[in-house]
């Protein structure tokens, strides 16, 4: 029974909670819109967290500094080996953890869509350096500007996890909606990065009412 009220209390914190967080507008950016584009300034999400250090990412990386492993993992996206950059995301994620470095978050990639342009961000804000007991974990934004002159923010996506007595025990994809919070569906908590990925870009098609 308690496993039972723990899944029901976790899937609730996935639907209801999250309501104090708010997802920072960041200024847009002027650049060539692919996937190729450089990293651009991000906004700071406070609220964000980010994947939970596994055995692997807690790993001390003393080959690679945090940086070299965020250019791999960049690298290994261009390339199409999007699990591959995933996880050397989470290394470098880990390494700048222990470098005492206090980056928010990484950029992975820019996909563009018709009139959108998403980028995809690895979150590693306070939250995740101490992840809550009870709570959502955000690993994953999507961050939708639209390609028009403006360039304006126009939603922040997130995967999410929730958490109870420091277990993740349900993930979905959320968006904030001022003070209320939506729901786009439920994910397996250790989701592949393309998994995760589809179903983002499902919901941001959903929230047009287009297919693109």
């Amino acid at each position: 029974m308690k496993s039972i009220s723990l899944l029901i209390s976790a899937v609730s914190l996935i639907s209801l909670a999250g309501c104090q967080h708010e997802n920072a507008t960041p200024e847009p950016r002027k650049e060539e819109q692919t996937a190729s584009t450089p990293e651009h300034s991000t906004p700071k999400s406070p609220d964000h967290n980010t994947v939970p250090l596994t055995k692997d990412t807690k790993e001390a990386t003393s080959k690679s500094d945090a940086t070299a492993l965020y250019r791999e993992a960049k690298a290994l996206m261009k390339a199409g080996q999007s699990e591959a950059a995933y996880a050397t995301a989470k290394r470098a994620m880990a390494q700048f953890i222990a470098e005492e470095n206090d980056r928010e978050s990484m950029l992975l990639e820019s996909i563009t869509l018709k009139r959108r342009r998403v980028d995809v961000h690895l979150n590693m804000g306070p939250d995740v350096r101490n992840p809550p007991d009870d709570g959502i974990m955000r690993p994953l934004s999507f961050r939708v500007w639209s390609t028009d002159d403006d360039e304006a923010l126009v939603e922040t996506l997130d995967f999410e996890i929730g958490r109870i007595e420091g277990e993740p025990l349900t993930a979905a994809i959320g968006k904030m909606e001022g003070a209320n919070h939506a729901n786009f569906g439920i994910l397996p908590i250790d989701a592949p990065y393309e998994t995760i990925k589809k179903a983002a870009l499902e919901a941001v098609n959903r929230n047009r009412g287009t297919n693109e």
